[in-house]
């Protein structure tokens, strides 16, 4: 499959054959879990990249881990290099993309994203349970990062002045212009400069992705440029994935996630911001 999405019924009748990642997150706000669920889809692993699969070294949310780490967790889930795995959540379209980046840009070639997340299965009619599976481990994995899948604030300063390179920003229009405080304490507001504010919100209509020619739409309304490097930001590295999946549905091919996003970004005053 060249698509990165998978729909409840496509899921419904390949769910044996493939690997099936649930992904949920908490709430920067107020530390609770922002994608509650008691229900999941049969055969359900879960990917914790909150709390176990990122860098618990790290001051910022859900870093990525290293390669070495990232490879010893994915393994105990038991994924092979040649699974075919489906992250989704309890939204729709949220936090599953950013899992589906993150196996992405350690190397692994087969992973998609259901569309609609468990909504849709649920209201498609298809079955639930009330237990995730456990992992047996013994996958055989073994990440491989993909060079400038991952950037860092040194890279973004880099690209600021760079014509080949477009920053998107997938937060909304009130935060990337400062006229909102920001959800996290001691954090500036504004945004970082020559970067494009495309709030994720505009690619999504009732927890699916809107169709091809409307993704088209908004990203030329933008002027987002296939043939430039895109680098996308947010809060913490998890709606700006969104736009990535998009991206990736349009066909582009010179993708980079900012993984620091503003929650580095904003809370280093040596780095540039505008609210302009």
């Amino acid at each position: 499959m060249n698509h990165p999405l998978v729909n409840s019924k496509w899921l419904s009748q390949n769910l044996e054959k493939v690997t099936l990642l649930h992904v949920t997150m908490v709430n920067p706000v107020n530390g609770k879990a922002g994608e509650l669920s008691d229900v999941y889809i049969p055969t359900s692993l879960s990917f914790d990249f909150e709390k176990k699969i990122c860098d618990l070294s790290s001051p910022l949310p859900h870093t990525m881990p290293s390669s070495q780490q990232f490879t010893q967790n994915v393994q105990a889930l038991g994924i092979n290099s040649e699974s075919t795995v489906v992250v989704y959540d309890d939204v729709g379209i949220f936090s599953a993309p950013r899992v589906w980046w993150m196996l992405k840009s350690m190397g692994h070639q087969h992973v998609y994203v259901l569309d609609g997340g468990l909504p849709a299965w649920i209201d498609q009619g298809f079955e639930v349970t009330s237990q995730l599976r456990q992992p047996n481990g013994g996958g055989d994995f073994v990440a491989a990062p993909i060079p400038e899948s991952l950037f860092n604030a040194q890279q973004v300063v880099g690209s600021i002045d760079i014509a080949e390179h477009q920053i998107i920003d997938a937060r909304s229009s009130a935060r990337f212009h400062g006229m909102v405080a920001e959800p996290r304490e001691g954090l500036r507001s504004g945004h970082i400069p020559n970067s494009i504010n495309l709030p994720f919100t505009k690619l999504i209509k009732e927890g699916h992705f809107i169709d091809y020619e409307e993704l088209n739409n908004v990203f030329t309304q933008h002027g987002i440029d296939k043939n430039k490097r895109i680098i996308t930001s947010c809060g913490s590295g998890v709606t700006a994935t969104i736009i990535l999946l998009a991206a990736d549905i349009l066909g582009f091919n010179f993708l980079s996630l900012y993984d620091g996003s503003w929650s580095e970004w904003g809370a280093n005053k040596a780095l540039p911001i505008t609210n302009c």
